[in-house]
């Protein structure tokens, strides 16, 4: 998953789903929307972890602290709008937090 995000307040303006995404997508792909400047709009790329069996991967996961709200956001697309990031002082994400 992709998320966009307002770099002042946190709220989520978009998101692309999807756990594995082609390098055109997670480098080169931004949204625009009116209201907010292109440099206020941030772009989070979930990391992911392989589940494997067997040596084998048959899934990966998000491998964030808050991978249940990520997974939560994968089955209701909907909720990620009642939703903000936190960031740390160097601007990563490190939470998902509700409104």
């Amino acid at each position: 998953m992709i998320i966009f995000y307002n770099k002042k307040t946190g709220n989520i303006i978009g998101h692309i789903g999807g756990r594995v995404h082609d390098i055109l997508i997670t480098e080169k792909v931004n949204i625009s929307l009116s209201g907010i400047s292109d440099d206020d709009i941030g772009k989070y790329v979930v990391p992911t972890k392989p589940k494997k069996t067997d040596k084998k991967t048959v899934e990966l996961l998000p491998d964030v602290p808050f991978a249940s709200k990520i997974l939560l956001f994968e089955s209701n697309s909907s909720e990620i709008y009642k939703y903000r990031v936190k960031l740390n002082d160097k601007g990563k994400v490190v939470n998902i937090l509700k409104k």
